[in-house]
């Protein structure tokens, strides 16, 4: 499917963030951005423009790992047809994505999970490796004892190539 890969890796030295950018291309993508909007939504679900922000704005994904992470689970959403995607950036603080469920996923639920794995995978390595930096992320919440995530993520369908190309700039 993926027919162009793009990955570039760079650093801005005003605010010193580490941005990881990959664009997986489509032909229905391509076909949606020139204009034909039947071929890109394929599936009963618009593509979405996604923004996930890390718990008080704290840089937790600033360690390559974290970002390896984050590129496991979109990968694995990817292989098992619950998702396409288009772009994302990683910064240290939260993510862009834009994506699209596929047909028989909720968006809700691909959501739900793509946060709660990488925060389980995030939780092990700093409970193995960096147990202080964990204590950062301690909540008093009655469902959890950390939180990496900020509730309700961002998440907008995007309706118009327009809107498309801009999110992708």
């Amino acid at each position: 499917y993926p027919q162009t890969f793009l990955f570039q890796r760079f650093s801005t030295p005003e605010k010193d963030a580490l941005k990881l950018f990959k664009v997986f291309c489509y032909a229905p993508i391509f076909a949606y951005i020139c204009g034909r909007i039947n071929d890109f939504c394929m599936t009963k679900y618009l593509p979405c423009f996604f923004t996930a922000t890390i718990y008080a704005w704290k840089h937790l994904l600033k360690p390559d790992k974290y970002k390896d992470i984050v590129i496991e689970s979109l990968t694995f959403l990817v292989k098992n047809n619950r998702v396409k995607t288009c772009a994302f950036v990683i910064m240290p603080n939260h993510i862009h994505l834009i994506w699209q469920a596929q047909d028989g996923h909720e968006p809700a639920d691909i959501q739900r999970d793509f946060l709660k794995y990488t925060a389980q995978k995030i939780k092990y390595d700093l409970q193995q490796n960096h147990p202080a930096v964990l204590e950062k992320f301690k909540v008093n919440v009655k469902d959890r004892k950390y939180q990496f995530w900020k509730y309700n993520p961002l998440s907008t369908e995007i309706w118009s190539k327009e809107v498309m190309i801009q999110k992708m700039d």
